[in-house]
C-alpha cells in the first residue's frame, strides 16, 4: 500500500471496493494489510493534502492485526510528512523490512529524528529497539562532500536489531553502531569510511557478501601504525569491489585472511592514475591478501581496461579455478593456456 499527502494506492485495494468476495477475503488476510511505502510523490504539496489519509493508515494498520510483521518503505521525509507515517512508530518492534530512501539530507535528519524520538533505554543507553527487523536499506542522498556525512547522526538507531541480516546502505562509517552481529550480506553503494577491512569484519562474524564502492580513510581516527588483530574471517565467500581507485585506503587488505573466499570481483577505475600518483599498484595488495588467505577462488571478474600485464601478475600463484567462463578480464573469457583474453 502505498501512502502519500494526497492519496492513497496499492493492489489491496484495486477490487476492494467493487467486489464484496474480494473485499471480505482481504479483511480476513493480516498479511495483504502487513507492507506500507509511505512518502510524498513530487506532485504532491502540502495544500493539497487529504486529510484522511492518516485515518487510512491507522485502519490498514488496525487490519493487519497484531502479530504480522511490517514491511515500511519511507520516501521523501520532511516535516509534515511525520504526521502521516507517525501511526508506523507505535509499531517498530514488528518491522521486518525498513527501506529509508530521502530525496535530500534534511529529509533524512527528520525520518531519523523521528525514531530517535521513539527510542527506549535499554542496558543504560537510549536505542530503537528492531526485534524482527531482517532487512535495512538506508540511502543518503547524492552528497557533494564527504565532509556533511558527520552531521549525520544515526544515534543508536539501529544498535539493536538481533535478526538483521541484509544492510543496504550508501555511505558507512566505522563509528556507525549498527548491529552486525548476524549480518549475512552487506551493500555499501557509495563510500565505507574506515582505514582497515579488518575492523569491519570483525564486527560482522556471519557476513558471506561484501559489495563496496569506494573505501577511504575518511573520519576514521585510527591511526595508520595502530596494532589490528588479524581476522580470519571463516564466512565470507564472495568480495565485490565496484570502483577501485587512487582514492581508495592504502594498506586496507591489511590484518585480513579469507580463507572460504570463492568469488572475487574487482573493477579498477584508472588503473594508470596509481602509476602517475605514485601509489602501489592496486592489485598488489589485494593479491596479497589472497595468497595469504590460501583460498580457492571459482569465480573471478576483473574490469574496466586492466592491462594485460597487471593481469597477469595477479593471476600468478592464486589457486583459481579456470574454465566454464569461471574468469572474466575487461568484460572477455581469460583463457590461461593462450595467457589473453578472448572472446
Amino acid at each position: 500500500m502505498h501512502f502519500t499527502f494526497d492519496k492513497l494506492q496499492g493492489s489491496v485495494f484495486t477490487l476492494t471496493w467493487v467486489c464484496a468476495w474480494w473485499r471480505n477475503h482481504t479483511l480476513s488476510q493480516s498479511i495483504l494489510w502487513s507492507s506500507y511505502t509511505v512518502g510524498e510523490s513530487f506532485q504532491s504539496l502540502p495544500r493539497y493534502r487529504n486529510p484522511d489519509v492518516e485515518l487510512f493508515l491507522k485502519e490498514c494498520i488496525f487490519r493487519s492485526g497484531n502479530h504480522e510483521l511490517m514491511n515500511v518503505a519511507v520516501i521523501r521525509g520532511g516535516e509534515i510528512f511525520t504526521k502521516i507515517w507517525s501511526p508506523l512508530l507505535g509499531h517498530t518492534n514488528r518491522w521486518r523490512d525498513l527501506k529509508l530512501i530521502p530525496f535530500y539530507l534534511s529529509d533524512l535528519s527528520n525520518i531519523l529524528h523521528d525514531l530517535k524520538n521513539r527510542q527506549e533505554y535499554r542496558e543504560g543507553r537510549a536505542t530503537t529497539y528492531f526485534p524482527h527487523l531482517e532487512c535495512l536499506t538506508l540511502l543518503v542522498p547524492e552528497i557533494i562532500h564527504i565532509d556533511q556525512l558527520p552531521s549525520i547522526p544515526l544515534h543508536n538507531l539501529f544498535s539493536t536489531c538481533p535478526s538483521l541480516h541484509t544492510l543496504r546502505i550508501s555511505h558507512l562509517r566505522v563509528s556507525d553502531n549498527l548491529d552486525f552481529s548476524h549480518l549475512t550480506a552487506l551493500n555499501i553503494y557509495a563510500y565505507y569510511q574506515g582505514r582497515f577491512f579488518a575492523v569491519l569484519l570483525a564486527k560482522c562474524p556471519h557476513l558471506k557478501t561484501c559489495r563496496m564502492d569506494r573505501f577511504i580513510i575518511g573520519d576514521d581516527p585510527t591511526p595508520a601504525t595502530s596494532y589490528i588483530p588479524q581476522i580470519s574471517h571463516n564466512s565470507l565467500t564472495t568480495l565485490n569491489l565496484t570502483w577501485y581507485d587512487k582514492n581508495c585506503t592504502i594498506g586496507f587488505w591489511r590484518y585480513v585472511i579469507l580463507p572460504k573466499l570463492t568469488c572475487l570481483f574487482v573493477s579498477i577505475k584508472g588503473h594508470q592514475m596509481f602509476e602517475a600518483d605514485g601509489q602501489p599498484e592496486p592489485l598488489g595488495e589485494l593479491k596479497k591478501m589472497i595468497v595469504e588467505s590460501k583460498c580457492s577462488l571459482m569465480r573471478v571478474r576483473l574490469g574496466r581496461s586492466l592491462p594485460y600485464d597487471a593481469v597477469v601478475s595477479f593471476f600468478d600463484g592464486l589457486d583459481i579455478n579456470f574454465g566454464d567462463e569461471n574468469v572474466i578480464v575487461n568484460g572477455v573469457i581469460y583463457d590461461p593456456d593462450i595467457r589473453q583474453p578472448v572472446l
